[in-house]
């Protein structure tokens, strides 16, 4: 198991609703997003709060794609891929 954890939480800067991200890899994450916040509005771009003072439960997590999402991905993505940026993806509930 990777023991590299960050949380991060990005706001939305249209409808406020916040959320919650965990780095499972080291790597590059960007400072917007699309909001994705729980009762969010899903158009806004969501900043981050550069890591600082989080806490709380992490609702997505930044990680390396693996090679078969690496090969289903676009050409931009890859490139973002191979200068070591990471992919989002919802936490699933165990």
């Amino acid at each position: 198991m990777n023991a590299y954890i960050r949380l991060n939480r990005y706001t939305c800067q249209n409808c406020g609703s916040q959320f919650i991200t965990v780095d499972r890899d080291h790597g590059t994450t960007p400072f917007m997003v699309g909001c994705r916040g729980e009762g969010g509005c899903g158009l806004g771009m969501a900043y981050s709060s550069f890591y600082r003072d989080v806490t709380g439960m992490p609702a997505f997590e930044w990680r390396k794609a693996t090679p078969e999402e690496y090969a289903a991905s676009s050409a931009a993505m890859r490139q973002h891929f191979d200068m070591g940026g990471l992919d989002i993806h919802p936490i699933e509930a165990s």
